[in-house]
């Protein structure tokens, strides 16, 4: 069931409005003088100190005839701070001062979830564990700067002045368990009071305080928003409730508060530029200003700022709001746009590889599924911008600038610029060919067609990679005016979020079992041990304690035996192990006797512990982006996926496989421990979630030395050397940002390695050679089938001419085409340049091909005749009557049948086919 998450909001926002004592901070804001009122324009409640019957939000206010944004070039504080010492400066000290904790940023890509790609605010490092009271926070309370991603605002960027698709949220979090109350809603007004009053030096008459409700990951509570001069400067939650799976609420065991404010809001509010871009990216901009050779109108940008806080292409008309704009500003709309749309464009390109920069550098990669996405168009979007509007701008240098623009507030940054130049090479890569081959589909279309509606935009990126800017760029070329929706990106993400799904997680069989067993004890180091039956139904058993491994993690079950029964299967249902017999037990004692097979773990347990040191050679090999995407161990080899952005090449297997094997004749211990996760996540960091998210409250650490550690619930080697030979079988780019690596190990990997050398000797006996000699001799004879295959193709030619001269004469004319159909002898090479041959020299032909031994078939269809006739149709409706199939182009295509006796009923068909056009 689906939850309305803004229905259980309005909820709140209602109950509130006749007792906000209940849910607000109330006696606190009296205290500190201010007074509750509701707006008359949109009717919310609001708290502000000088008398006022209007909210602080821009619409309102520019009803009440005051400026949208009132602190564009006239900043209401004395304090002139940059972006990071907006947070050194005012953040830091007033919330060290009231007992807050300063903790280091959460990744970017929250891989310690299973319901978001990337971190959206401050408390998303906190959901849902630390918020259910399960888990303790690294301190309490906390003060966090946390990078965030948002896809929704792409088309407000560079609009509304301040909307980004990433920036830094601060995150103020405290967690009032039942037995530990720190503090709630009234001491954390006055904190935010003392931080917007001394740390950033308003006036406290300058604040609003506006009434509401928030909703995300689970949680719900009411919130206060605060705003000065039309800006909503941050929003301070106060989480209640919990959001039921049935669409209801229950209250929380522990409170929170979950304060966020953008870092950028506030600096930009203090300096009082035309943007929120001038601030965030104030040493960024100024580089690309002057490397695209552009001066924007400033008095424009500073009369425009005032109002773009009203243009918001989720919340408003945005048509008729330009309209009123221009309007305020004596100006024509289409002049105005036309004035703010090359910043527009600019702000986009910067914010966009600052968005990129952040999630590469955290391991996400631009691809055509999930988050890689989003990270895909913003950077293809980037390139088509460049290219529309001529810049000489190149996205590497960006990078560069971003990097040392956040080298004070992020350093770690600066060590991945490496890594985002590679991808944004492979991926040039590719934008260039999908560009080539897009801008032929879109000639194509507005050569038959005026324009190309939103839905087929969509279709077009998601299927061929062409983003809008591309449209534009083939328009002008055409002579053609074609309009993109002004709010094209909102729909497509709005569309893209809807088809999305989320693939549901393997079932662990349908074994049913009675509610209320304990969660079974685990313990993988005994092989040979007594169990104790706790309920058992025909060949199900579930025992107190086992250590038989059922599958999960990628990793096959264990085998053995239970009382000299055989077992078939191990499962997991929930937390308790049940155990499949090959038939029930005859004796219902409660003891068993039971037996692991030894063999079966200790190659399935070797495949396991090398999983593990491949991931880790890799992400040496590669780099800091490499992550475990999945995993398979089986008896016959184990299976890697990691995430990479190009196919893998022989000489970086190599390197992956002799660092692998470095590792294996290091010997290192392999060690595991179960520990809280807020201790496994603080002591280890958040690359221990190499498998994805893990549900559990205590989390089993598996270390390799220092070089691998990651949660995992398999079984292992002691020692690193115990996993024996490690040998790579292949790798393969399986998807966009995924490399599968396919490998063995130990006895497996001996095995192989001994196939392989009776290959090569058997091979060197048939051709009378040594060792040395095998790589020139293997090339001069495959230097010689290349020659021999030229030979005979050439061959095949001149026999497919000849005969197609014979074959001219069985031509009969069909209407506008010439028909021929024929069995023929001749293998797929030669009926296709036998086709290719006629076909050429007849533009108004159409034939059948089909060999009578193999059965197989082709049907091809000169310049002429393809305009009439499609081939491959044609050919499936033939290939049909002989039981066979094909396909291919309208005019060439082949296919086989599996019916020889049916040629002639097959030819028959064909004929009536092109008969019935010849009208």
């Amino acid at each position: 069931m689906s939850v309305d998450i803004n229905k259980l909001k309005d909820e709140i926002r209602k109950k509130s409005k006749d007792n906000p004592e209940k849910f607000y901070p109330v006696n606190s804001l009296q205290e500190l003088g201010f007074s509750r009122g509701i707006c008359i324009h949109c009717g919310k409640p609001f708290w502000a100190i000088a008398e006022r019957d209007f909210c602080d939000e821009p619409e309102c206010r520019l009803k009440s005839g005051l400026m949208p944004y009132g602190f564009i070039n006239d900043p209401p504080s004395t304090k002139r701070f940059n972006y990071t010492e907006t947070w050194k400066n005012a953040w830091v000290p007033i919330f060290e001062k009231h007992g807050h904790s300063v903790i280091p940023r959460y990744p970017i890509v929250a891989r310690w979830r299973d319901d978001t790609d990337f971190v959206q605010a401050s408390v998303y490092g906190f959901q849902p564990h630390v918020v259910s009271g399960e888990v303790d926070p690294p301190a309490n309370p906390v003060l966090i700067p946390q990078p965030c991603l948002r896809f929704n605002d792409i088309d407000n960027v560079g609009l509304s002045g301040r909307h980004f698709t990433s920036f830094v949220m601060v995150g103020e979090l405290v967690f009032n368990k039942p037995k530990k109350f720190i503090y709630f809603m009234d001491d954390g007004i006055k904190y935010i009071h003392d931080y917007l009053t001394t740390g950033l030096g308003i006036k406290p008459q300058e604040i609003v305080y506006h009434e509401d409700a928030w909703g995300g990951g689970g949680n719900l509570g009411s919130s206060m928003e605060f705003f000065i001069r039309g800006l909503e400067v941050g929003n301070q939650v106060y989480m209640t409730y919990k959001v039921e799976p049935n669409g209801r609420y229950s209250k929380l065991s522990t409170t929170v508060i979950d304060m966020g404010a953008g870092l950028g809001r506030s600096t930009w509010l203090i300096n009082g530029t035309p943007t929120q871009y001038e601030t965030n990216f104030d040493t960024v901009l100024p580089k690309v200003l002057k490397k695209v050779g552009f001066k924007p109108d400033q008095s424009l940008w500073e009369k425009y700022a005032r109002f773009s806080g009203v243009l918001n292409y989720l919340e408003t008309d945005v048509a008729s709001v330009w309209v009123d704009v221009a309007k305020a500003l004596n100006t024509d709309p289409n002049i105005l746009k036309a004035e703010i749309q090359p910043m527009k464009a600019i702000y986009s390109v910067i914010d966009h590889t600052r968005t990129l920069l952040w999630a590469i550098s955290d391991g996400a990669l631009p691809s055509n599924v999930g988050g890689g996405y989003n990270l895909r168009f913003l950077l293809r979007r980037a390139w088509s911008i460049v290219a529309e509007n001529d810049w000489n701008l190149d996205l590497f240098d960006l990078i560069d600038w971003h990097m040392d623009d956040l080298k004070e507030l992020f350093p770690g940054y600066a060590k991945h610029g490496d890594t985002v130049k590679e991808v944004f090479e492979v991926e040039y890569t590719r934008y260039k060919a999908t560009k080539k081959k897009g801008m032929k589909i879109l000639k194509k279309k507005l050569e038959s067609s005026k324009s190309i509606s939103v839905d087929e935009l969509v279709t077009l990126y998601d299927s061929n990679g062409i983003v809008p800017e591309m449209l534009v760029e083939v328009s002008k070329e055409l002579g053609k005016e074609v309009r993109i929706p002004d709010d094209f990106y909102s729909r497509l993400h709005d569309i893209h979020e809807k088809t999305s799904k989320i693939k549901p997680l393997a079932t662990q069989g349908d074994y049913k079992i009675p509610e209320g067993l304990p969660d079974t004890i685990i313990n993988y180091d005994d092989l040979n041990f007594e169990g104790e039956v706790l309920w058992q139904k025909d060949d199900l058993i579930v025992l107190k304690k086992t250590g038989f491994y059922p599958t999960s993690g990628g990793q096959l079950h264990d085998l053995g035996s239970i009382d000299g029964i055989t077992l078939k299967e191990v499962r997991k249902v929930g937390a308790v192990v049940v155990h499949v017999l090959e038939k029930p037990r005859s004796i219902k004692k409660k003891e068993v006797r039971c037996s692991v097979d030894v063999y079966r773990r200790t190659i399935l347990m070797r495949h396991h512990t090398a999983t593990h040191i491949i991931n880790a050679a890799a992400r040496e090999v590669l780099g800091t982006h490499v992550w475990q995407a999945g995993a398979e161990k089986t008896l016959e080899k184990g299976r890697l996926d990691i995430t990479h952005f190009d196919s893998l090449s022989r000489e970086q297997m190599i390197a992956i496989e002799k660092r692998s094997n470095e590792i294996v004749y290091l010997n290192f211990p392999v060690t595991i421990e179960v520990l809280p996760r807020d201790v496994a996540e603080q002591r280890y960091g958040f690359t221990i979630y190499q498998g994805g998210a893990i549900p559990e409250k205590n989390l089993r650490i598996v270390a390799i030395d220092d070089i691998d550690i990651e949660c995992c619930s398999g079984t292992h080697t002691k020692r690193t050397g115990d996993v024996g030979p490690i040998v790579l079988l292949s790798s393969e780019r399986i998807q966009d940002g995924i490399v599968r690596l396919e490998f063995v190990s130990g006895e497996t990997a001996v095995n192989t390695l001994q196939r392989r050398n009776q290959i090569v000797q058997e091979t060197l006996d048939l051709w009378g050679i040594d060792l040395p000699a095998l790589p020139a001799t293997a090339q001069r004879f495959f230097n010689e089938w290349k020659a021999q295959k030229k030979e005979l193709l050439e061959i095949k030619k001149g026999k497919a001419s000849l005969e197609s001269e014979l074959l001219e004469k069985k031509m009969v004319s069909v209407g506008k085409v010439k028909l021929l159909a024929e069995k023929l002898t001749g293998d797929v090479e030669y009926l296709s340049q036998l086709i290719f041959a006629l076909t050429a020299k007849n533009e108004d032909l159409v034939i059948l091909l089909i060999d009578e031994e193999s059965l197989f078939m082709a049907i091809g269809a000169g310049k002429k005749a393809a305009t009439i006739f499609s081939s491959s149709n044609l050919l499936k409706e033939t290939a049909k009557v002989m039981g066979g199939s094909g396909g291919g182009k309208p005019n060439f295509a082949r296919g086989s049948g599996k019916e020889s006796k049916k040629i002639p009923e097959a030819i028959a068909k064909f004929k009536r086919l092109v008969e019935s056009k010849k009208s």
